[in-house]
């Protein structure tokens, strides 16, 4: 076996899914309890500090006002696409 495939199947399939994984429960959240999501995303956003050097690249994008407005949706939208990703991994 070539060992970038065992270094990828090693490495890549659990952080992938992982990732997927908190997905699914952020869009849970978003559907079940809307209040819980707007404290979880006041809990977990941060703005990252970057270099001049990236001073082009940062600018602030404010998307909260609509994803907390429209939290249920958000929340449908990512789990089917959670469930997309899984579908097409597991039938490819």
């Amino acid at each position: 076996m070539n060992s970038y495939l065992y270094l990828f199947d090693l490495i890549a399939k659990p952080l992938f899914f992982s990732l997927l994984g908190i997905s699914a429960l952020a869009g849970a959240i978003a559907v079940v309890s809307p209040s819980l999501f707007r404290r979880t995303v006041a809990l977990t956003s941060r703005t990252i500090d970057t270099k001049k050097i990236l001073s082009v690249l940062d600018k602030s994008v404010d998307i909260d006002r609509f994803t907390l407005a429209h939290s249920r949706l958000l929340g449908v939208v990512v789990i089917a696409a959670v469930a997309t990703l899984v579908y097409l991994y597991r039938h490819h």
